[in-house]
Parts: C-alpha cells; structure tokens; sequence
C-alpha cells in the first residue's frame, strides 16, 4: 500500500524529484488502513497536491492526514 501510495505521489511532475532522492522528505504511514503523511516540502502547492494524489490513490481508504510540513511558506501579509 505505502509504495502504490509513494507512486500515486510522486507521478506528478512537482513531486516527482522527491522520488529519486536517498532519503525522501515525504514518509507515508499507514496504520490500520488510515494514512498520515509527514514530512518536508517546498510549498503549500506541494503539500496539496501530495494529499490530493494520497487520496485519489484508488485504494478505498479513509481520509488522509496532511501532516507535512511546508519548508518556506509564504510571508505573511501584514
């Protein structure tokens, strides 16, 4: 389940770099059925769209918890 997930994820041309990396940021813990991903990414698109592939995987599971943390977010406007 975690490398079809690993996959549905990183098909994507804005993740797919992750997938070559020796140490992915984006872990996939999957627990009784229930998916959480953790980790590091580059932007709040990435985080998204990491979640929405994790999801729309095809594998009938709950939801997904978006753990992963977003590296440089952007500036709050004040």
């Amino acid at each position: 389940m975690r490398l079809r997930l690993a996959r549905a994820i990183t098909a994507i041309t804005a993740l797919s770099r992750y997938a070559y990396l020796a140490q992915p940021p984006v872990h996939i813990l999957v627990e009784n059925g229930h998916v959480t991903l953790v980790g590091v990414v580059n932007s709040q698109m990435e985080k998204a769209i990491a979640g929405a592939r994790a999801s729309g995987a095809g594998l009938s599971l709950g939801p997904v918890t978006n753990d992963l943390v977003v590296e440089n977010p952007p500036a709050k406007k004040s």
